[in-house]
């Protein structure tokens, strides 16, 4: 004997589909900013990124001074990505 949810699932089994058919379906989407391309995005994303690690290394960085464990070859280390980090994001900009 079938349960009641079983026969409501064969009862629409038999129904058919009621969206559009194959030939008619909707037109792709249009992008949401035809004026901005996939690079532009992308380039837009990694300068995000290198900002965000430069706004870090710093925090980092003054920390370190702050608290006197600082390692001279750590620091200097940390204070020559920030300039790479500085120098690769005016190249971005410029």
């Amino acid at each position: 004997m079938r349960t009641h949810k079983e026969l409501k699932y064969l009862d629409q089994s038999k129904i058919s589909p009621g969206g559009p058919s194959y030939e008619r379906r909707k037109p792709a989407r249009k992008p949401r900013n035809p004026g901005v391309n996939a690079a532009e995005l992308a380039l837009q994303r990694k300068l995000t990124g290198l900002i965000e690690e430069h706004r870090d290394l710093d925090g980092a960085i003054s920390v370190l001074f702050e608290t006197g464990i600082c390692d001279s070859l750590l620091m200097t280390r940390l204070k020559k990505r920030k300039l790479q980090l500085k120098d690769e994001i005016a190249r971005i900009k410029a």
